[in-house]
């Protein structure tokens, strides 16, 4: 029988497109990583400064674009990107 961390590490992450699509976004743009996380009706990018986040926030309709997530909001949220 495998042990926990055999079975970790084998296992590929199942992340939906929509985070890699941002996390690409912002860094092809700005060249800054991001914290991303969906939920049911919002999509929370988190990132380091108020300065990026002011920047991103003119992109909103484009990212949500990208994604195909029209029906969700894009919180910005300013903290330590994981």
């Amino acid at each position: 029988m495998d042990n926990l961390q055999d079975l970790l590490n084998r296992r590929a992450p199942q992340e939906p497109p929509e985070i890699q699509i941002i996390k690409d976004f912002v860094r092809e743009k700005f060249d800054e990583s991001v914290s991303v996380s969906i939920q049911d009706r919002q999509i929370i990018v988190t990132v380091r400064s108020a300065s990026l986040a002011g920047a991103l926030r003119s992109y909103t309709v484009e990212i949500l674009a990208k994604c195909s997530a029209p029906d969700k909001r894009l919180v910005l949220r300013i903290g330590t990107a994981r």
